[in-house]
């Protein structure tokens, strides 16, 4: 069961990401975390997509927290 979880929160996760990338063409400086400074909120959004979609283990799980962490700073941010 947790791992079906898991799976559905990825893939909405990839939904975002890929959705993100579609409407965002030009990048920009984000800091979305303390002491996080993100130059190219795209590469960095690409990076985490590859990553969450070819990874295994702790890479796809860090690449999932840190575009989760990334939609929920846009939503509370950028709104």
């Amino acid at each position: 069961m947790a791992d079906n979880a898991k799976n559905e929160n990825y893939e909405k996760a990839i939904q975002w990401a890929t959705k993100y990338l579609e409407e965002h063409t030009e990048p920009r400086e984000v800091r979305f975390k303390q002491g996080v400074i993100c130059n190219s909120d795209i590469d960095m959004t690409k990076t985490n997509l590859n990553r969450l979609v070819h990874a295994k283990g702790r890479a796809q799980q860090a690449s999932y927290n840190k575009i989760r962490d990334f939609k929920i700073y846009l939503s509370q941010n950028l709104t």
